[in-house]
């Protein structure tokens, strides 16, 4: 059996640039939905990507601090849950359903003490100032 779990955010956010994210969640489960969508300041093209470990550049998580030293190319791909997702200028990313589910396990502490987190990269294109963006992302934990 399955527990559905889903929760919803609003980040402030720097345009022109890469912000990031701590998504608190179950530490494992099938990520079942994901909707990004810019609720504030100058509309902007975007590209969101989820990570099941923090490979946040030092000091660049919303909350002050990271885990992680500086992550290669390499480190972002292996860890990334979903493909990277996109919206144009007032549109949102929507992932949805039966068709569209992604595994994921968070990797911070190996599997003994597994952190309740998951990672976003949110990426503007453009824009300056101040922004926000709202969150909302489900998921189903294994039973």
């Amino acid at each position: 059996m399955q527990t559905p779990y889903e929760k919803t955010y609003r980040f402030p956010a720097t345009l022109g640039g890469d912000n990031w994210f701590v998504l608190n969640i179950p530490p494992r489960g099938w990520l079942s939905k994901l909707i990004v969508c810019q609720t504030a300041g100058t509309p902007v093209d975007f590209t969101v990507d989820i990570y099941n470990k923090d490979v946040s550049p030092a000091d660049s998580l919303s909350s002050g601090s990271s885990l992680s030293s500086e992550a290669d190319d390499c480190d972002l791909f292996l860890h990334q849950v979903l493909p990277q997702q996109s919206a144009v200028a007032g549109a949102r990313v929507e992932l949805f359903g039966s068709d569209n589910w992604f595994i994921y396990e968070n990797l911070d502490n190996g599997r003994t003490n597994r952190e309740y987190k998951l990672y976003m990269r949110l990426s503007t294109v453009g824009g300056v100032g101040p922004a926000e963006f709202g969150v909302a992302i489900a998921t189903s934990i294994p039973g």
